[in-house]
């Protein structure tokens, strides 16, 4: 099991373990680096790269190709930190483009990858406001909604599992036995 995993991860794993043959860890290798480059991209738009000449920008990316974890993250091909991480960067950028009810959907289904993403929602909530955490809680009611039903388990049990997990970082709840 992982750690502080959530149903998306829990979704694609069901899937990936249904058809084994076809999601190997190529795929997600290869997934991962397509999802880093869109992470790029859009980490571009949020800090406003294109001002910088080539030499900021060259410098940005040696720095972030150096950057010791991502070697290790593409080796073990970790997707869904990848994946957690372009939906963070994605937050972001909507922030920055004003579209704060957006942000926090996303921001929700990041968490709904992995649950660390939950501690940013204090330091966006003066941002995003009451309606921006109304969307984010709204996103992850209805991904623990869609496991609940997929897996068929008690509701009130898994929120008392997430409570769990949240206080003792314990693994994967949401992964079936």
């Amino acid at each position: 099991d992982g750690y502080m995993y959530g149903p998306v991860f829990t979704m694609i794993k069901s899937i990936s373990n249904q058809f084994p043959d076809l999601f190997r860890v190529e795929i997600f290798a290869a997934s991962n680096v397509l999802i880093f480059i869109v992470t790029l991209l859009i980490l571009w738009k949020v800090f406003d790269v294109q001002r910088l000449n080539i030499v900021g920008k060259l410098s940005i990316l040696a720095l972030v190709s150096t950057f010791s974890h991502l070697y290790y993250a593409f080796s073990v091909s970790a997707f869904p930190e990848f994946l957690e991480l372009m939906l963070i960067a994605l937050t972001f950028y909507l922030i920055k483009k004003g579209r704060l009810k957006s942000s926090m959907v996303i921001l929700g289904v990041a968490a709904m990858v992995k649950i660390v993403p939950i501690i940013l929602l204090p330091f966006l909530f003066p941002l995003v406001g009451l309606s921006g955490v109304i969307a984010f809680l709204v996103t992850i009611f209805l991904f623990l909604t869609t496991m609940v039903i997929y897996l068929d388990i008690n509701y009130f049990k898994a929120f008392y599992k997430v409570f769990e997990i949240t206080v003792r970082g314990s693994g994967n709840i949401f992964h079936p036995e």
